[in-house]
């Protein structure tokens, strides 16, 4: 699947002016996992932040680690964090704003893992500011699993507060336990300096044996903002509870506004993302139903919370076990919406894979898809062993992590970012950092999908759910960064595995002595490449009875990019004898 940088050096001006960034990062006897990845502005550039954990072999010694990549795919800086004076630390979620990157983790502290705001330098990835925070007491386990930058008038005084809103859950056993007797959410307000501004929790009032009471999102609308999540609702069967879909409006203030709750299937019910769309004042909730097996979407009245069932939906396919993770508007059409996530499950050339990022597009009114759909074809297999693995069971629980965004790069192109996972050679879990056009192509690793959309069967509604203030207190946090030595690699295409459904390019014969040929597209260009990435043949059009001579060339390698349909460019390893 891949070839050296040094031997591609050429190829990042392909893929950069394509928006076809792909990146593979790993470490040394290694995992990664939880990979977070946001836009950040550097000046005049625009980069990816990637966060993430690294784990050994066993899922243990987790270490927080942030990189920042340029839009060509190079790695300006990559940086691990650590107090080991007082635990490990682990990153959950970040965000930007300006050059600075807000990162949202909890350490473990003699066994009680707590949260904590930390402020980096986008520059260099220097530590500038880092807050401990303890929900209702140091002996309370806490988990901020989502961040945002805001604005909003946080005190009441009719002025901007910009800071930080964050939120997870607090519980009294070691996370994630939904048998323990306390989990609550938890939304935490600061200012820029990480100053509190006010706090609150979140649980649904009900007594059984399930404690489902987890935010994992958290969106702002005109009036104040969204949390998701899971609660534990009480099904039709009295007595009969389960995990159900967290949807609960809060104000500025974090005064409770209006609760929309439910329960829809069989067993896990959970909300992971929301978009707001001001024009209609509508909230769309992108939500996970261990039912169905799939993502969906419930629509929102922002006013008033009642859910909007002609734009509310459920999705399927002909596989299982496909869930989102992030919401996002389209690049393409104001109409549109898209959804990232990954797929549990894929066999690819014989392999049992997991994690697998697909996308999927589709019309705000209707649900309906909107262009292809893919999923892209990443080999990998889920380590086990972490408290915040996927696939413990059919589906997250709760943590999904914001796995990509909407991308600009420094020329203005639009793309969609992704963060991935690969497992490399040595059976260790790699990140792949990679970006697609508007089209959602990706030439490297695609299937292409399709999903349909089914209206949504009548709704339990959870009544029990309520919100107030809590107190939450904080203490410096001494956070140590470290460089990171690291291997990278790039995508090769003529290596990759791709759908029956997409039409291939092939090149023969490999080894060639005087001429290739090239079948399965239309040819626009064509241009021949060595190893120190110097053009050594080019021709604006392909004649596919002659083919391409190469006689002339010395005996060796070569990548030869070839320009098909739709603008796309694939690039392929020949050796020349």
């Amino acid at each position: 699947m891949k070839a050296k940088l040094f031997l591609l050096a050429s190829l990042f001006i392909t893929f950069a002016a394509s928006s076809q960034l792909q990146k593979n990062v790993g470490v040394n006897q290694k995992n990664f996992h939880n990979v977070n990845a946001e836009p950040i502005s550097i000046g005049a550039a625009n980069d990816i932040i990637s966060a993430s954990n690294l784990f050994d072999a066993s899922m243990g010694g987790e270490e927080l680690i942030l990189k920042r990549i340029d839009a060509t795919g190079a790695i300006v800086w990559m940086e691990t964090y650590a107090n080991t004076a007082i635990g490990r630390a682990r990153v959950y979620d970040i965000t930007t704003h300006l050059d600075l990157i807000y990162v949202a983790g909890s350490i473990e502290d003699a066994g009680i893992n707590r949260s904590f705001i930390a402020v980096v330098d986008g520059i260099n990835g220097n530590l500038l500011n880092a807050e401990i925070f303890d929900v209702v007491s140091p002996s309370f386990h806490s988990i901020p699993l989502k961040i945002i930058y805001t604005e909003s008038d946080a005190t009441g005084n009719a002025t901007p507060d910009p800071g930080l809103a964050v939120v997870g859950f607090f519980s009294s056993c070691p996370p994630i336990d939904v048998s323990c007797t306390l989990n609550a959410g938890f939304v935490l307000r600061t200012d820029l300096s990480l100053n509190i501004l006010w706090s609150l929790e979140l649980e649904s009032i009900v007594t059984s044996s399930l404690d489902n009471d987890f935010i994992n999102g958290i969106t702002e609308t005109s009036d104040g903002y969204l949390l998701t999540g899971s609660v534990t609702g009480e099904t039709a069967a009295p007595g009969v509870f389960q995990q159900g879909v967290l949807a609960h409006k809060i104000d500025f203030l974090g005064v409770n506004q209006w609760d929309s709750s439910y329960l829809f299937g069989n067993s896990n019910d959970v909300s992971v993302d929301a978009y707001y769309d001001n024009g209609t004042n509508e909230i769309y909730m992108l939500t996970n139903y261990s039912a169905s097996h799939h993502f969906g979407i419930t629509a929102l009245d922002n006013a008033s919370g009642a859910i909007l069932p002609t734009k509310s939906w459920s999705a399927s396919s002909a596989f299982l076990d496909y869930y989102g993770f992030k919401l996002m508007r389209s690049g393409s059409s104001a109409n549109n919406l898209v959804i990232q996530g990954y797929n549990r499950d894929n066999t690819v050339t014989g392999t049992m894979d997991q994690t697998n990022p697909f996308v999927y597009e589709f019309d705000m009114a209707t649900g309906n898809q909107v262009g292809d759909s893919y999923q892209y074809l990443l080999p990998h297999t889920e380590p086990v062993g972490d408290a915040f693995n996927f696939w413990n069971g059919q589906m997250p629980l709760i943590y999904y992590p914001d796995m990509g965004f909407l991308y600009t790069d420094n020329a203005g192109n639009a793309s969609y970012a992704f963060g991935g996972y690969r497992t490399d050679a040595t059976g260790f879990t790699n990140i792949e950092v990679f970006a697609t056009p508007l089209s959602k192509l990706n030439p490297c690793d695609q299937e292409n999908l399709t999903f349909t959309v089914n209206v949504l069967p009548a709704l339990t509604s959870i009544t029990t759910v309520s919100s107030g203030n809590t107190p939450v207190t904080s203490a410096p946090l001494v956070l140590n960064n470290t460089a990171v030595t690291y291997t990278e690699d790039s995508c090769d295409p003529a290596m990759s595995v791709g759908s029956n459904d997409f039409n291939e390019i092939k090149i023969y014969p490999n080894p060639a002595s005087e001429r290739i040929y090239i079948s399965g597209q239309a040819i626009q260009s064509v241009q021949v490449v060595d190893v120190r990435g110097g053009i050594v043949l080019e021709k604006t059009s392909y004649n596919p009875a002659g083919g391409l001579y190469v006689g002339d060339l010395r005996s060796g390698i070569y990548f030869v990019n070839v320009q098909g349909e739709n603008d796309i460019t694939q690039t392929f390893k020949i050796v020349k004898r």
